[in-house]
């Protein structure tokens, strides 16, 4: 409207200009007139009887007169003509501006009505971040009402990190001129709220904001993330349980196919480095006789950290009560085999199987910052501790049951079966080494006797001392085996002649300083006869060998007992060596 007044007096003012001019030309025009009538009254005659009668100049005048009335009519007769034209585009105009007037009123009203149906904030701020402008005023779209928020900047609306940083997002649209998208949070009260807007360029110092609410999407995004990261999470502990069975099965299976508790350390500790890379660790055994616990495998502690040593079993409460401890920082631990005190998580495991005791798993965290050891950790230890255990125990379940079948339960020395496996071993590795071997074939004198006047027991503790003597002044490498009754044999891996004659003189001697008690009485008189004969001169064979003993027993026995018989052949003794002749 205001246009539309502007325009109307632009054309009234060129308007009544022309017609001012037109004025003052018919006023002139009437002057002239006017003078030249004057003129012509004052003169003879009448004005018509001049005007029928002029005088040249006369002629002139009128000329004169009548040109200005032509051009005076004619320029008037313009003037209607433009202002018509004028009329004609003014209401052409003026029609038009109403038509451009509905439809901005039209698109005003559809835009109205766009902003009211949109779940988006239309706002304009400004280059310091001063709201000016915010659409729509319907309060229930925004969390805030207008008036709060006019005239206000973004550092009175959001925290000084985030405000900031929405700052630089309107200079950087400002600047280039694209369009930004960016994601901020905002609490209302006690709840944040997320608004996904983007920002694009208005004027030189103004942004256009179109914010929308992203509350409810954000939360299910994070739900969604939660969830990925525990599928993720499930995944990985899925693969490092199944790395985990796999090496506990692999480790299982090496246990099987282990035949000294040596191998089983070596087995235990490769597994445990792969097992607990993380963690360092000790593996305990308890010596036979029970009384001190010994480092026997270490892994994830550095030589200059090991200072390890062997404990008693009263120091470790878990060897007393049978029962795993889990020590956590800030917690009190008894163990005194832990690695470097209490810096981590330490957990001490005993090796049970079958009700037996057999050593304690010592666990502790290699990284000082990780306070706690998880539960599947936990649980892996307790599975390798008793894995472990049990392939102790079975390992010596099968060593005693093999000793059960290659010993003698009285006496413990080997026996006759050991003894034919063993011979022929010994014969064979002797050949390929260009050696001899020994063999003493012994016999208790009178045992039957004994066995009548003290009675069985009493001769079951005989062969049983005899046991223990031989072992006891025999070498580590010889075998002693008990062959049969009261007969027993010695083995012994490249002795001479002589020599095997020797040690059984030192037998013959040592025996008269044995003293064999039964319930309180000594059995006194107790004798040995000897059988001497040497592989390869008495025999190509083990047992040809030990028949050529046997002989030589026997005549040792015919020849009043207490005595040393060799072997048939006749010798000479050389420098060591056994020379058939």
């Amino acid at each position: 409207m205001r246009e539309e007044k502007i325009m109307q007096e632009k054309i009234f003012k060129t308007t009544g200009r022309r017609i001012v001019f037109v004025g003052v030309g018919f006023i002139l025009l009437f002057w002239c007139v006017d003078i030249l009538i004057d003129a012509y009254l004052f003169r003879e005659g009448t004005f018509l009887s001049q005007l029928l009668d002029p005088e040249p100049y006369e002629i002139y005048v009128r000329t004169i007169i009548v040109v200005i009335i032509l051009a005076n009519t004619i320029y008037a007769r313009y003037i209607a003509n433009q202002l018509y034209s004028v009329n004609s585009q003014l209401n052409t105009e003026l029609a038009e501006r109403k038509q451009a007037e509905q439809q901005l009123a039209d698109s005003e009203i559809e835009l109205r009505a766009l902003f009211a149906s949109m779940h988006d904030v239309v706002l304009v701020i400004d280059r310091d971040g001063v709201y000016r402008k915010i659409a729509p005023t319907d309060p229930g779209l925004l969390y805030k009402p207008p008036k709060e928020l006019l005239g206000k900047t973004l550092r009175d609306v959001f925290p000084p990190e985030e405000a900031e940083t929405l700052l630089s997002s309107v200079q950087k649209v400002l600047e280039t001129q694209q369009t930004l998208k960016v994601e901020y949070k905002l609490t209302i009260g006690e709840h944040p709220l997320w608004f996904e807007t983007f920002i694009s360029s208005m004027t030189e110092n103004s942004t256009l904001w179109v914010a929308r609410d992203v509350t409810d999407r954000k939360s299910t995004e994070d739900a969604l993330l939660d969830a990925s990261e525990i599928l993720v999470r499930n995944l990985t502990e899925l693969e490092q349980r199944n790395l985990e069975i796999s090496l506990l099965n692999k480790m299982v299976a090496s246990f099987q196919a282990s035949l000294t508790t040596e191998e089983v350390y070596a087995i235990a500790e490769q597994a445990c480095a792969q097992l607990f890379p993380e963690e360092a660790g000790t593996l305990f055994r308890l010596n036979p006789s029970q009384d001190i616990c010994e480092p026997v495998v270490v892994w994830g502690i550095s030589p200059a950290q090991n200072t390890l040593t062997a404990f008693l079993p009263n120091d470790c409460p878990v060897l007393q009560n049978g029962q795993a401890h889990l020590a956590e920082v800030g917690y009190p631990s008894h163990c005194s085999h832990s690695v470097d005190g209490l810096a981590a998580a330490h957990m001490c495991i005993p090796l049970i199987a079958h009700g037996k005791t057999v050593g304690v798993l010592s666990l502790q965290n290699e990284d000082k910052s990780d306070l706690h050891m998880t539960l599947a950790k936990q649980q892996l230890a307790l599975t390798v501790a008793d894995t472990t255990a049990l392939a102790l125990a079975n390992l010596n379940l099968s060593e005693t049951l093999r000793q059960q079948a290659i010993r003698d339960p009285l006496t413990g020395l080997f026996n006759r079966r050991y003894l034919e496996e063993t011979l022929e071993r010994e014969v064979q590795r002797a050949q390929r080494n260009h050696q001899p071997v020994g063999i003493i074939m012994i016999d208790i004198d009178f045992f039957k006797a004994i066995n009548d006047n003290y009675g069985h027991e009493a001769g079951d503790a005989a062969l049983s001392e005899l046991g223990s003597f031989l072992l006891a002044h025999i070498r580590r490498e010889d075998i002693a085996c008990r062959f049969g009754g009261e007969e027993f044999i010695l083995i012994l891996p490249g002795a001479t002649l002589l020599t095997t004659r020797t040690r059984a003189e030192l037998l013959q001697d040592g025996l008269k300083q044995l003293r064999i008690q039964h319930n309180g009485q000594l059995l006194e008189g107790l004798t040995l006869s000897f059988g001497v004969a040497l592989y390869p001169d008495h025999g190509s064979t083990g047992m040809a060998v030990i028949r050529s003993a046997d002989m030589a027993l026997y005549r040792a026995k015919q020849t009043g007992r207490n005595r040393i018989e060799m072997g048939r052949e006749e010798q000479a003794e050389t420098d060591g060596l056994i020379i058939k002749l």
